[in-house]
């Protein structure tokens, strides 16, 4: 049976110092001691050994968890105690998530004391970070094997090395996702090693992942040397992330003129003044498509993009005013106002449901909340607009 733990360290010293009663240094000691605030599984996965065995000594519970969690963080000597003490067992994650984590030494102790073996996700998990000792030492002494999620993880990664090894060791195996998971990353020189030893090729997610995070080098070397293109969804992902470069590279190669349309819109709602302003400079956009891009911008509160799209605007709309009252900003509210843009019940009822209290207030002073005919009908019949 497990010894209870005697008192607090510190607390022994003081009491000791002061001849104070064996009995009240317990009292004080149970008092102060937070250990048992820990579960023992969280105590071993933080790889806080003394802690672990204070639990232990406390009688406390456990599960596999421990194990695994000490394994997984590559806290062996945790790993140790547990096997020599313990009884709570373990499972396969713990082989598996020590070799994802690089940790070949917890790795080895488990391959040699524990039963519990491994997975596929040992070898797929040690790729994935880029671990080639581990996988040279999974690949030795193991069977398991791996999946084609080593290969595509490793590329993902960028980790060039891991993939050769894996080219050169392994037949497991990669899919598409290898070539856009590592474009989408920016990883050039693993694109590029993908293309030259590998036959799985990429897809169109490829290029768009690559440009709506800003990766032009990538979509220029694949415009270059795929075939596979982009969706639009490039101009929709590099829009929403505000990369202009992205956009110029679409603009510039032909990719963006079938998204086009849409992209005016999506851009002024996501506030992207300056791409805002690249998409009116290449393309011929109607008055009804820069009406409704300007009601986008001001239902988002992007000023800038109002204020870029205004003097082109020539409908006096309430769409805008009600949209920029709903979002509280009173200086693109003063702005429509003084620009000639009405506003309909909805306005100020809007206002006042989010507690913009100046807005109302403002709508109120001006009166232009005042209903009118034509605002009424708008306001009873949801705005329809022609398709851009």
């Amino acid at each position: 049976m497990a010894r209870r733990p005697g008192p607090l360290p510190s607390v022994d010293a003081v009491c000791a110092a002061r001849e104070l009663d064996v009995s009240l240094r317990l009292v004080i000691s149970e008092f102060l001691d937070t250990s048992l605030d820990w579960t023992l599984d969280d105590a071993a996965a933080q790889g806080y050994l003394v802690l672990v065995q204070r639990l232990h000594a406390f009688g406390t519970d456990a599960s596999e968890a421990a194990l695994d969690g000490a394994a997984s963080n590559g806290h062996l000597s945790v790993v140790q105690w547990l096997h020599a003490h313990r009884s709570d067992g373990a499972t396969t994650d713990a082989m598996d998530a020590a070799a994802a984590g690089g940790f070949l030494a917890v790795v080895q102790w488990l391959h040699r004391h524990r039963g519990e073996g491994c997975t596929v996700r040992a070898m797929d998990g040690a790729a994935e970070h880029g671990h080639v000792h581990v996988l040279a030492w999974l690949h030795a002494h193991r069977k398991e094997g791996a999946s084609t999620y080593a290969i595509d993880a490793a590329a993902a990664g960028g980790h060039v090395a891991t993939v050769e090894w894996l080219q050169s060791h392994r037949v497991d195996g990669a899919t598409a996702h290898a070539m856009d998971s590592a474009a989408a990353n920016g990883h050039l020189a693993m694109v590029q090693w993908l293309h030259t030893h590998r036959g799985e090729g990429c897809s169109t997610r490829a290029m768009d992942l690559a440009l709506r995070h800003g990766h032009v080098a990538v979509a220029r070397w694949l415009h270059k040397h795929r075939r596979e293109g982009c969706s639009d969804q490039a101009l929709y992902g590099a829009i929403a992330m505000r990369k202009l470069e992205s956009v110029h590279f679409l603009i510039d190669h032909g990719y963006a003129a079938r998204a086009y349309a849409w992209a005016l819109v999506w851009a002024a709602k996501c506030a992207a003044s300056a791409i805002v302003a690249a998409l009116l400079s290449a393309f011929a956009y109607s008055p009804t498509q820069k009406e409704v891009a300007l009601e986008a911008a001001a239902a988002a509160g992007a000023t800038s993009v109002v204020t870029l799209l205004l003097p082109s605007v020539a409908a006096r709309s309430s769409v805008a005013m009600d949209g920029a009252a709903a979002t509280g900003d009173i200086g693109l509210v003063r702005q429509l106002h003084a620009h000639g843009f009405p506003c309909s019940p909805l306005a100020l009822r809007s206002a006042n449901a989010h507690g913009h209290v100046a807005v109302a207030s403002f709508l109120e002073e001006t009166s232009a909340a005042t209903p009118t005919a034509g605002a009424c009908e708008k306001a009873a019949v949801p705005a329809v607009h022609t398709n851009v």
